[in-house]
């Protein structure tokens, strides 16, 4: 399995993920985890892939493996791609790729720029 050269805090990036996205790019880096653009194997649509990073409470209480934190992700996924509105960027897949770390994708907004800026 091809990796990317992306210092990850799990470990090497595989250039695929759930066999459904390819990994092009890392966007960004923050606090929840990696955004990356990636194109879905299927269509070959481009879209924004976070890579969510469980936090340390998260994981020592379910981890990441737990079925409890699993279905939580899930069903805040579910909420977030249930919304529907202009100033919300669309939430259009979620799963768990390697090592059951937790996925979601979105819209992706070329020459988006931060909030703060």
């Amino acid at each position: 399995m091809e990796t990317l050269a992306v210092p990850d805090p799990v470990g090497e990036l595989p250039a695929r993920l759930d066999r459904t996205y390819e990994l092009v790019e890392r966007l960004d880096v923050g606090g929840m985890g990696q955004i990356f653009r990636a194109v879905h194997l299927l269509d070959g649509g481009v879209v924004a892939l976070k890579l969510v990073r469980p936090s340390g409470r998260e994981e020592s209480r379910h981890g990441p493996s737990s079925p409890t934190y699993r279905l939580a992700l899930a069903l805040e996924f579910q909420t977030l791609a249930s919304l529907h509105h202009p100033n919300i960027i669309r939430v259009l897949d979620y799963g768990f790729g390697m090592e059951k770390r937790p996925y979601f994708t979105m819209s992706l907004l070329e020459g988006a720029k931060p909030i703060t800026e």
